[in-house]
C-alpha cells in the first residue's frame, strides 16, 4: 500500500472509530525493530511534535537502550557506547525540539542526543550521586535530571535536581527549602517551559520551581493524610501551554490510591482523583492534556494494567483504558505521554517483557479536529513498526 493510501485509510479508520459510541479510542502498536524478550521497551517514553523517544532499560543484560522515531522510515537506536551491563540506559527519557535526553539510573548518568542524527551531544556522569538520571525533563531552555538518593556531596540533606542550560552557559542545582535525608527529591520531574515540578515521595511532597530563576515557588502536599496519599510525588506532570495555550495552569501528582490536581498559579489543591472500583490503585505515572488527566496503574489486575481518564474541571473519572490485547504481566501503563491531542501508553511487560507502546487519540469518544487526526495519522507513518492493535497478541 502506498504512503498516501495508507495515510487516508488510517485517517478514516481513526475518525470512524471515534464516531462509534462507548468505545475506547483507536490505537496503534509501536515496537522496536530488534526487540527481544526482557528489553522492557516502553518503560519510559516522551513525545513531542518532533518525534518520539522510548526507553528499553532491560535490553542487552540491562545495559539498556533507547529508540528515537523522528522521521519517515526512521527508527534510530540510541546508545552512548560506554556503558556496561546493569546501566539501565533508557530508564528515563525526555524530548524537546532537536534534543532527546536519556537517563541511565544503574550507572548514574544522563545523555543528550541530537534528534535528527541520533548522535551524542553531551553527557553528565557523577558516581557520587547515587540515582542520578532517575528522572529527566527538557524544555526550550533547560535540561533537568534528578538524583533522589543523595544530595550535594558537600551538603547531604536529601535529593537534588541538576539544572543545565542547553547552550552550556548555566549549570546549577535545585533543592527544596526544607530538604531532608531520604526525602526522595528528584524521583520525578517535569517541565512546561515556564515552571518545573519535582516529586519527593519520601516525604509525600512535590515542589514547584520557576524555570527562569530556579527558585522554589510552592511546596505541594496532599490535602488529606489517608493511606492513599502515601508516596505522593512518585509521578508528576504539568499542563503544557505549548501544546494547548488555552489549558489551565495545572499540576498533577500521583500517590498510592489517588492522584491530586493543583492550581499552578496559587499552589492550591483543586481536586483529588480516585477510582471507585480500584481501592488498591497505585499511581505509577500521570499525564495531563488540556482539561483531561491520565492516571496509570500498571499493577492493576495482576499486572495487566489500566489507564484511568479524568475530567480536570470536575475531577470525575470519564473512562478507563486497558491494553487492546491485555494480558497478565503486560504492565499496560508503565509510562505515559500526552501532547498535541495524543496519548501514548507504554506496556513494558507485553510479549514476555519485550514491550510495546500504544498510540491513542486523546479525548476518547469526543471527535477532535480533522487536522489533529491527520497529524496523528501522519505520525503513525514515521517509520514506526506498527500494526493495528489486536492484530497479534
Amino acid at each position: 500500500m502506498r504512503v498516501r493510501e495508507l495515510f487516508l485509510a488510517t485517517a478514516f479508520a481513526v475518525l470512524g472509530s471515534v464516531a462509534a459510541a462507548a468505545t475506547q479510542p483507536p490505537s496503534f502498536l509501536i515496537e522496536a525493530d530488534d526487540g527481544v524478550a526482557g528489553d522492557l521497551f516502553g518503560s519510559s517514553l516522551a513525545f513531542s511534535q518532533y518525534g518520539l523517544v522510548v526507553g528499553a532499560p532491560g535490553a542487552n543484560s540491562s545495559h539498556g537502550a533507547a529508540y528515537l522515531f523522528a522521521g519517515p522510515e526512521s527508527q534510530i537506536k540510541l546508545d552512548p557506547g560506554d556503558l556496561g551491563a546493569g546501566a539501565r540506559f533508557g530508564s528515563s527519557v525526555a524530548i524537546y525540539g532537536s534534543v532527546a535526553v536519556v537517563g541511565a539510573i544503574g550507572s548514574g548518568g544522563v545523555y543528550i542526543f541530537d534528534v535528527e542524527t541520533g548522535s551524542l551531544i553531551d553527557k553528565f556522569e557523577d558516581g557520587l550521586e547515587v540515582g542520578i538520571g532517575t528522572s529527566v525533563a527538557v524544555s526550550e531552555n533547560l535540561v533537568l535530571f534528578g538524583a533522589p538518593e543523595s544530595g550535594d556531596p558537600l551538603d547531604p540533606t536529601g535529593g537534588s535536581v541538576y539544572v543545565t542550560s542547553l547552550d552550556g552557559t548555566f549549570f546549577g542545582l535545585a533543592a527544596p527549602d526544607d530538604g531532608t535525608v531520604g526525602d526522595g527529591f528528584g524521583a520525578s520531574v517535569a517541565s512546561n517551559g515556564y515552571a518545573f515540578i519535582v516529586g519527593a515521595p519520601g516525604v509525600d511532597a512535590a515542589y514547584i520551581f520557576a524555570e527562569h530563576t530556579v527558585e522554589q515557588f510552592y511546596k505541594l502536599t496532599p490535602g488529606d493524610t489517608e493511606d492513599n496519599s502515601v508516596g505522593f510525588g512518585r509521578s508528576v506532570a504539568l499542563s503544557d501551554f505549548s501544546a494547548d495555550p488555552s489549558a489551565s495552569p495545572t499540576a498533577i501528582v500521583g500517590a498510592s490510591g489517588s492522584a491530586y490536581l493543583f492550581d499552578l498559579v496559587t499552589g492550591e489543591q483543586i481536586a483529588k482523583l480516585t477510582v471507585a472500583d480500584n481501592p488498591d490503585l497505585v499511581v505509577y505515572d500521570v499525564a495531563i492534556l488540556g482539561d483531561t488527566a491520565f492516571v496509570a496503574d500498571y499493577s492493576d489486575d495482576n499486572g495487566t494494567g489500566t489507564v484511568y481518564v479524568f475530567d480536570v474541571v470536575t475531577g470525575e473519572q470519564v473512562f478507563k483504558l486497558t491494553g487492546p490485547d491485555a494480558a497478565v504481566g503486560a504492565l499496560f501503563g508503565s509510562s505515559l505521554a500526552a501532547t498535541d491531542n495524543f496519548l501514548l501508553v507504554g506496556s513494558s511487560g507485553r510479549n514476555s517483557d519485550t514491550g510495546a507502546v500504544y498510540l491513542y487519540g486523546a479525548g476518547g469518544e469526543v471527535p477532535l479536529p480533522a487536522s489533529v487526526w491527520l497529524l496523528g495519522s501522519a505520525f503513525v507513518l514515521l517509520g514506526l513498526r506498527r500494526r493495528r492493535a489486536g492484530a497479534r497478541a
